[in-house]
């Protein structure tokens, strides 16, 4: 996976919800793909907490099925969500994130630590969010957020 080397001034963070919709696309999702596909790679972005909740994911189906016959089609989605993930630049969570994360209201952090923890990325790092969960994100004071779904 690409590393940021040095904070983005521009360009936009997917949220899981996002990402996992892009990379298995369902139902209509081709607004989705377009956008993602005509925005510049070097303006798209993953946060590393995104990674985590997606490689969690796709482990939890492996141990669910660990003694199935469905076990080798387990591992092959997991190989491939791996080789998926590396065609993104990966935000790392940082200190910058983290004292913001720190300072969110109670009633924001409801919405979920992750959220909160991706939405912190974003704001950290000068991105809009992309995501189709308007309702939790615009919670968050400050944070852009855009849903390219729509």
């Amino acid at each position: 996976m690409p590393r940021l080397m040095s904070p983005p001034d521009r360009g936009y963070l997917l949220d899981t919800d996002t990402l996992s919709l892009y990379l298995r696309p369902a139902g209509d999702s081709s607004d989705l793909q377009e956008r993602v596909a005509a925005t510049p790679q070097d303006h798209l972005w993953i946060s590393i907490v995104t990674v985590e909740e997606i490689v969690r994911g796709a482990l939890n189906l492996i141990q669910r099925d660990r003694n199935s016959a469905r076990i080798t089609a387990r591992y092959s989605f997991f190989e491939g969500l791996l080789h998926d993930l590396r065609a993104f630049r990966t935000l790392p969570y940082d200190e910058g994130a983290e004292q913001l994360f720190r300072n969110l209201p109670a009633s924001v952090k409801r919405v979920g630590t992750q959220d909160c923890r991706i939405a912190c990325s974003a704001l950290a790092h000068g991105l809009v969010l992309v995501t189709r969960n308007l309702q939790h994100f615009t919670q968050v004071p400050g944070l852009a957020v855009q849903d390219w779904g729509a």
